[in-house]
Order: structure tokens, then sequence, then C-alpha cells
């Protein structure tokens, strides 16, 4: 970047008293000298060259590239310190043995750049000596000379115009030094602005400025398509954005990604329509696996594998007018490396929610099983129990019916939270506390606990936070009535901490308790919680003891919804 100092301010006349005017001045001294060294360089890189067939000339041109690199580098050193200007490269790699480093060398844009740097000295050199002999120079001529007249009155000669002789009077010997001071100001600002000038274009040469622009458009695309990756929704989503951000980086006409059924393109130009086989294809599976560069007509198609763990899932596809270079080949195949991360992605996703699906039925058949079938199971057998002694004893089938009724009742509740838990809007709709306050009537009335709900506030959650929430309360509930035998059972919901920004979740019960110590990691669906808890950033903490109860606490902090929304992930029963 340049970074030379700025032009002087305080009027027209502030150049004259600047610091850098004659540090210019002195620049162009300099290299005024150095541009002779150059010339001669330049001349002997030119006759080495041209004697290089004849192997004579290989020293010269050897002598010539080396003597115009040193002189290349002096102008970077000078520039940072008369110009105030950073021309620094990078040091090359020097290979090994004096033929690789030729060849490397003669490869390189550096040597063409310093080239036509030398020349454009020459040039700019020659141009700005004219225009300083002609203002500097000149100026200071007009200013001296009447000085000199009025010194050495000997020198005064009249000048004659036709029958008229014109002497240099006090007057006119006045505006003759004004006007050759203005002409030197005009030489200072001409000066300054050649400087300038030739700072671009020594940037423009000496530096890397414009070598890596395509390399930095390929590491914007391959930095933006991961992060597309890594964060965007659907699997076609992901490979168009991949498409998108990549084409810009490469000269290819069009680019295609071809996964299964789904077919992606990007740009104007077609696909050769024999080249979009697919994987279901049985006579083109042998070579749908290798990546391969093909012309067909006008058009270069290079072809890559999407291969993850060598399965191949896909095809990307890049079409050309002419054939691509091996740095552009190296970066389609990095985008299709994070293709097939997307492709076998995406397949991962969809068998965990297929294992998901199967998984949650099978908690369903055991919920129904342990609850509701065995709770109508129980309301049959009272019922039938009733009818038998309802001449003989009503008042025993009174009780009969009364057990049932009382059944009846607490399977209809667990059969409304299981029903609400099965709705994923269910909270969204109806809130955390009412979802709470139908977990403890079902407690309730199925199992006959006794129940104390705190709940006083519906807290101003995430509904994923208050899903996670609620499947906590739900399994801690289910470890009381079904492990821990519990009689009497607490469940609050409370705003905590010092400064109130904290939800506390509490539930205790005086079941016969347990060692937390001597528990498995993995029982009482102990890992469930904890693993949902720390999905939501919450602190899950149990607390219990043999014949003591249990109690379990989960604390998260009282975010603002958009954060939360922003961080939590989707909770899945």
């Amino acid at each position: 970047m340049i970074s030379s100092a700025a032009p002087p301010r305080g009027g027209y006349f502030a150049e004259l008293t600047a610091a850098s005017t004659y540090r210019h001045l002195l620049y162009f001294a300099l290299a005024a000298l150095l541009s002779v060294v150059m010339a001669t360089a330049l001349v002997t890189a030119v006759v080495g060259a041209a004697l290089s067939p004849l192997l004579l000339g290989v020293p010269l041109l050897l002598l010539g590239g080396w003597t115009l690199g040193g002189l290349a580098q002096l102008d970077r050193v000078l520039g940072a310190a008369l110009l105030g200007v950073n021309l620094s490269r990078p040091a090359a790699v020097r290979p090994k043995g004096w033929w690789p480093w030729l060849r490397c060398r003669l490869t390189e844009a550096n040597t063409y750049k310093i080239l036509l740097y030398s020349v454009a000295k020459l040039l700019f050199m020659a141009l700005g000596g004219v225009w300083l002999l002609l203002t500097l120079a000149g100026g200071l001529g007009l200013v001296v000379v009447p000085f000199l007249l009025s010194t050495f009155p000997q020198l005064h000669v009249p000048v004659v115009l036709g029958a008229q002789a014109y002497t240099l009077g006090g007057a006119s010997g006045v505006l003759l030094s004004l006007i050759g001071f203005f002409v030197v100001m005009l030489g200072i600002s001409g000066l300054n602005l050649l400087t300038r000038a030739w700072l671009l274009i020594s940037y423009g040469l000496l530096t890397e400025y414009g070598e890596n622009a395509s390399a930095v458009r390929e590491v914007a695309a391959l930095r933006e398509g991961a992060a597309t990756v890594a964060f965007a929704g659907s699997l076609e989503e992901t490979l168009t954005s991949l498409l998108r951000l990549s084409m810009p980086a490469t000269t290819a006409q069009s680019a295609h990604i071809t996964v299964g059924p789904l077919k992606l393109s990007e740009g104007a130009a077609l696909l050769p329509a024999f080249l979009g086989t697919n994987t279901d294809s049985d006579n083109a599976n042998a070579e749908y696996g290798r990546d391969t560069l093909q012309r067909t007509g006008d058009l270069h198609v290079l072809s890559l594998a999407l291969a993850p763990r060598g399965e191949v899932l896909g095809r990307l596809q890049a079409v050309y007018s002419t054939s691509p270079s091996t740095r552009e080949m190296q970066f389609w195949a990095a985008v299709s490396d994070q293709a097939a991360s997307a492709a076998h992605t995406a397949r991962l996703i969809d068998q965990a929610q297929t294992q998901g699906s199967e998984q949650e039925r099978a908690r369903l058949a055991r919920e129904l099983h342990d609850s509701v079938a065995q709770a109508l199971y129980g309301v049959s057998l009272s019922t039938r129990t009733a009818r038998a002694l309802l001449e003989k004893n009503p008042a025993k089938a009174a009780e009969s019916l009364d057990f049932a009724l009382s059944l009846a009742d607490g399977a209809s509740a667990e059969m409304k939270a299981l029903l609400f838990a099965l709705r994923p809007d269910a909270l969204e709709e109806g809130g955390l506390v009412p979802a709470l306050t139908r977990l403890a009537e079902m407690l309730r009335l199925r199992y006959q606990l006794q129940v104390h709900l705190e709940a006083p506030t519906e807290p101003p959650l995430s509904i994923n936070i208050k899903g996670t929430l609620y499947r906590v309360a739900q399994e801690a509930t289910h470890n009381a009535v079904k492990h821990a035998r519990a009689e009497q059972l607490s469940l609050s919901l409370l705003l905590s901490g010092p400064a109130n920004d904290t939800w506390t979740l509490e539930v205790r019960d005086n079941g016969v308790g347990f060692d937390v110590a001597q528990t498995r990691a993995g029982s009482l669906g102990l890992k469930s919680m904890r693993e949902r808890a720390a999905l939501i950033g919450a602190a899950l903490t149990l607390n219990s003891a043999p014949n003591q109860g249990t109690r379990l606490t989960l604390q998260v902090r009282a975010l603002p919804v958009q954060a939360l929304e922003a961080r939590a992930p989707q909770v899945k029963a």
C-alpha cells in the first residue's frame, strides 16, 4: 500500500520550504546517477540475451540481470528513505544450482517487471531531467541575471531591436526576478507531481501488486465456501452458494454439481449431454469415480468426483472455452472436497433423523405401554370387579368404580401430556408454564403423587431453551416415579441469581435416593439430561443420597430471545 507523504499545506509557497521537496530533489539526483549504471546493465542483459544461443551471452545475461535486480533493490531502499513509500517485496526462494536459478528467474513475473521498471526509469529520468533543466535552471537564471547586472555594470549590454535600444532598468530587473521565481516554483510543483506519478509506477513494478490477484480471489472463495458448508441450510442451498461463490474466482464459463437426483448449475455454458452421467448408470460407474479433463468440440470439461471416504456421491464439472490451468484445477479440486463434505454431512443428517424417528417411536411405544395401556387395563379390571360386586356388595363396587375413574382420569392426563410432547409447536403456542402444569396434573392423577408446582412467570426464553427445560423436567419426574418410588414431588421454575438473570428449574422428590458417585454415567436418563443441558449452555446439578431423596437443578442464563435462538440448536424429543 502506498504511504507517501501528503502534499504540504500552507499555500502556494509552502512547497519551497517543505522538507519533502528537497528529498525529492535528492532522489532525482541519486536516481540520475543510478540510471547510468542501470542503462549499462540493461544493455549488457540485452546483448547477453541476443548472444545466449552461442553460450557466450549467458554470463552477460546473468550479470545484467543480477545488476538490474540489485539496482531495483537499491531503488526500494531509496524509495523508503526519501519518498516515504514501502516498496518491499518478500525474498524469493533461491533454487540450488545456476541453471534452476536461471530457469526460475526467466519464468518469474518479477524479472520482467524489473526490466520494464528499468526502461520506464530511463524514460522518466530523461523527462524529469528536461523538466528540471527548463524550469529550475531557467528560473534561477532569470532570478540571478538582474543581480549580476547590478553588481557588474560592465556586463550591462543594451538590447537593440530595430532602431531602438533597450536596457534593463531597476523595475525591469525586479520583474524579471519575479518571473524567474515563479518559474522555479512551477518547476518545484512539477517535480512533486512527477514524484507522485513515479511512486505509482514504482509500486506497481517493484512490489507484488497484481501478481496474486487470482490467488486472493480463490482463497476468498474457498473461505466463504467453507462458511457456506458449515452454516447453510439444505444441501441444495449449500451447493448453490458454493457454485455461486466459486465461479467469479475462475475463468470457467459454467460449473455443474450432480448429487443423486439433485442437479445444480451456475454460468451460461451448457454441459454436454453425454457427460451428465449419474451413479445409477451401471456402465458409467467405473468412469464416474475418476477425475478427468475431456474435450468435446470447442469446450474443455473438468470433471471431479465427489467421493468422501472413497464413496462416490456425485460429480462437479467445470466447463472452459480453453484448457484450464493447473492452478484452477487445484482450486476446483478444493471446491469438490467442500461439496463432498456437504453431501456427506447431508447424508449423515438424514440417517440421524431416520434413526431419531425410530428411537422416538420406540420411546412412545414404551411410554404408552407403561402408562396408558396399563391404566386402561386397570380401568377394565376395576369395572369388571365393580360389576361382579354390584349386587353382592354395592359399597365395594363403588370403591372399584372410584378407582377406575381415577385410573381413567390419570390415563387421560398422561395421554394429553404425551400428545403435547409430540407437538413441536405446543410450547410455542401454550408456553412452558402451562406445559409444566399439565405435567404436574398428570403426575397427581396417574400416580397419586403430592405435587407442588411453583412457576409464577412464563420465562422470556427461546422455544429451543423452553423445550430443553420441559424435556429435563419430564425425565426427572419420570425417574422420581419409576425409580425413586417417591410420594411427594416439588417442581419449580424461578428467576434467581445475583442480578436476577438466571432461570432455575428444580425437581425435588422424597424417594429412596441413590449414591451419585456410584451411579453409571449413562443410567437413569442422566446422560440424556446432561447432553441436553450442554447444548444450550446450561448448568445441571444433581444431589442425592440413599433414603434422602433427590434434587435436580438446571440453570440457564436469561439472555435475549434472539441471542438464544441464534445460539441454541433445535431440540427434538
